[in-house]
């Protein structure tokens, strides 16, 4: 049958080179339109999906690529005798790669609200085929953008099934992404025009969630040696495997013959667990070499264990010990245990090896697994597994054990960390542990995280495509540190928010999704240590993000002794600067610098237009805060309007303001944030709050408040206080009697018209 490849783009970068090298590889090349006329212009042999289908383009182009002979021959199973004399009959090829890109729909939405050509850039053939191609990714390579069109070649000419195959099963996951966010863009887009046609209503199917503790059911039961195991996907099962010369043969076959053991005992007899003592404490002992003692190879095989983490399994414990390996992982559908724990030995043993400069076997070639039975079984691995180093007399705290889920979930937030360095990737090779060909790794466009909010959540960064995204925080380069966590993102995320709603030279520091540090100068180095004085105290460890290239002094001053950040974002960085950063002791090499290059100044916004919101059963979406008042300006409703330096104040309050979880309040004076205070459930609580937290240097501040006031109350406080003037939506149906309290205290009020209530 004929091998062929479908190439359909509208980004034609990278595709003639594509269509060259596959057509060396032997596979027939078919497109479309504009595609096909690029292809035979450079001199390929093109056969169009017309001529193939016997079928003509109607409609204007709408219905093409709909045909029996493309979808046949993109979903017919390769090993289904049924389906191939199915396709064969119709006289159709075997469709093995599938290249497409969609009809710009993300870029005609960003720069048009016209419906007519809005509809006519949705793309419908594309979408099919790239979602037949995914579907049956066990056969067929789909291509959805020009930036792996290198790896897919590379892993074709390589002729390794094994690092094809793995390749495929990438692509697919970003094929179903990219989809799902080219369905989302366009709900996103028509939802918000008005339009006669009907709105379409969201829909999301959910899935079955992984089997919990109390879930576990035995799917499938086989016996190796001396301990019984189940092995399916979707089971909790603990590990253990150890180097070859912890533990000699002769001993644990005296063992057995000492408690009468056979190999047909079950593993919850009385001479399977004593047997499992004895060899636990002989382990735990360290005989042998101990190599797993050394940082790097320790390195090595953490890095293995955290590199199939969420595609092959769910890493949930680990221990790595002198001389053995502890780990607790769910297991996933399709990928056996005994290759996964093959894969962990195969690549290690190598890596190892050469660190050693040493040849021969380095594990032991068999390992220990139990099936992870209820709930209460699931607390007690996990306790064990984590106070091994504590049993065994290496450390009095788990948490103190380097090579362990502990200290390594624990580091998130410290400035330790197990012998990596900055430049060095925490999730591993780029490739299978038992890849050894040169297939470079496919450029996805999602990312899983080390986990979510806590360590037991899982996580995953999911990147936007299309226009817009040049200078996004999903989209910075990372110059240096670990990499980032859930939280990190999220603090960083209203960090570069914030700085990015400032036109002058202005610095941010946010510590759990709120500013402790806000300030504008005339040079980026005044305005963080201005910033930086606002709270030093709860600055420690914080997300800064800036909004001009950070020179050396602004470095120095960020790195000074006591300091400490997590995460410092800019649009650039000079070279002293980095050098500046990432030398500084104890936590230099653990800080992560951001860089996110140039975007709009005075904007907050990302590269949606939208924001989208998880709930019980469901979803919510709106549209971004991008706006700052309700006319262009606030309107001066009590006392005199403000100097040109007033105002300035005036206007940094509000934008701090809009930053701060409601109900919000925030106190400012000469362009520095004083004091903020968000969450609470009562506005004049807040005010209460930060007028605490300001102290005496709430004389003369500016008060801004998310919404309006309801009551004279929180005026009467700020009064006292000696604050000076006061910013807010004003809409109350008291808005007279905080006029009133306003005039009475000499308070220059502003009404903005516009609430930014942040949830």
């Amino acid at each position: 049958m004929t091998r062929a490849a479908l190439i359909s783009v509208s980004d034609k970068t990278g595709v003639t080179d594509f269509a060259k090298a596959l057509a060396d590889l032997g596979y027939k090349i078919l497109s479309t339109g504009g595609t096909a006329k690029a292809l035979a212009t450079a001199g390929i042999e093109v056969v169009e999906v017309a001529d193939y289908t016997r079928f003509p383009e109607m409609m204007e182009g709408r219905v093409k690529t709909l045909h029996p002979k493309v979808h046949g021959g993109i979903l017919y199973r390769r090993d289904s005798h049924e389906h191939v004399q199915a396709l064969e009959s119709m006289d159709g090829w075997s469709i093995d790669v599938v290249c497409v890109n969609l009809y710009p729909f993300e870029e005609v939405s960003a720069r048009s609200d016209d419906f007519a050509e809005l509809i006519e850039n949705i793309d419908i053939g594309g979408p099919s085929m790239i979602r037949s191609a995914a579907k049956n990714h066990a056969f067929v390579t789909v291509v959805v953008g020009p930036e792996d069109y290198e790896a897919v070649i590379l892993a074709l000419r390589s002729e390794d099934e094994s690092a094809i195959q793995e390749q495929r099963r990438q692509l697919a996951l970003k094929a179903f992404y990219r989809t799902s966010r080219y369905d989302e863009a366009i709900f996103a887009k028509l939802v918000g025009l008005d339009w006669d046609r009907g709105r379409p209503r969201p829909h999301d199917a959910s899935g079955t969630d992984a089997l919990t503790p109390k879930q576990l059911k035995s799917k499938g039961h086989h016996s190796r040696g001396y301990l019984h195991n189940f092995d399916a996907g979707n089971v909790y099962q603990f590990i253990t495997f150890r180097l070859g010369d912890s533990l000699p043969a002769d001993v644990v076959s005296a063992w057995k013959k000492e408690l009468a053991f056979n190999e047909s005992s079950q593993s919850d007899s009385e001479a399977a667990r004593a047997l499992r003592e004895k060899v636990e404490a002989y382990e735990d002992a360290g005989h042998g070499e101990c190599h797993l003692s050394n940082p790097k190879i320790a390195k090595v095989i953490q890095n293995s264990l955290l590199h199939g983490d969420g595609t092959k399994y769910r890493l949930v414990s680990w221990c790595i010990m002198p001389n053995h390996v502890h780990v607790l992982i769910r297991t996933f559908e399709g990928h056996p245990l005994p290759e996964v724990v093959k894969n962990w030995k195969s690549f290690t043993a190598h890596e190892a090896n050469k660190i050693l400069d040493r040849k021969g076997s380095f594990w032991s070639p068999d390992y220990f697994d139990r099936f992870v039975r209820n709930e209460g079984h699931y607390s007690d691995v996990i306790h064990y597994i984590r106070q091994n180093p504590v049993k065994a007399g290496l450390v009095s705290r788990a948490e103190d054990w380097q090579w362990g889920d502990v200290f390594f979930n624990h580091a998130d937030g410290d400035v330790r960390d197990p012998e990596v360095s900055a430049d060095e990737d925490v999730r591993g090779p780029k490739v299978d542990a038992d890849e050894t060909s040169a297939v470079p790794a496919v450029n996805l466009p999602y990312k899983k995280l080390r986990y979510g909010e806590n360590p037991h959540q899982i996580g995953y960064l999911l990147r936007d495509t299309g226009p817009g995204t040049a200078g996004t925080l999903a989209h910075a380069e990372f110059l240096s540190g670990k990499e980032l966590s859930y939280n990190n993102y999220l603090d960083s995320d209203a960090a570069l928010r914030l700085v990015r709603e400032f036109e002058r030279p202005t610095a941010t520091i946010i510590k759990h999704l709120t500013p402790c540090g806000v300030a504008t100068r005339e040079t980026l180095s005044e305005a963080y240590a201005v910033a930086l004085s606002c709270d030093p105290v709860s600055a420690y460890g914080g997300i800064v993000a800036v909004n001009r290239e950070i020179d050396l002094q602004t470095a120095e001053a960020m790195s000074e002794k006591g300091s400490f950040l997590e995460v410092v974002i800019a649009p650039s960085y000079s070279n002293d600067a980095v050098h500046a950063l990432t030398t500084r002791r104890p936590w230099g090499k653990n800080v992560r610098l951001l860089c996110t290059g140039n975007r709009e100044q005075g904007t907050g916004n990302g590269s949606s237009s939208m924001q989208i919101r998880s709930i019980d059963g469901g979803r919510l979406m709106q549209s971004v805060d991008a706006a700052v008042y309700a006319d262009g300006s606030p309107e001066v409703v009590v006392g005199a309007a403000p100097s040109e330096e007033d105002a300035r104040a005036i206007h940094f309050a509000w934008l701090c303001v809009k930053y701060v979880k409601s109900n919000a309040i925030v106190l400012a004076k000469d362009e520095r944030l004083l004091a903020s205070c968000g969450g609470q459930t009562s506005r004049v609580d807040a005010v209460k709050i930060a007028l605490e937290r300001a102290k005496d240097e709430a004389q003369g501040a500016v008060l801004a408040s998310d919404a309006f006031f309801p009551f004279a109350d929180s005026i009467e406080l700020a009064a006292s206080a000696g604050v000076k003037f006061v910013i807010q939506p004003g809409g109350s149906k008291r808005d007279d009697e905080v006029r009133e309290a306003c005039e009475k205290h000499g308070i220059t009020m502003l009404f903005t018209g516009m609430r930014h209530f942040l949830h």
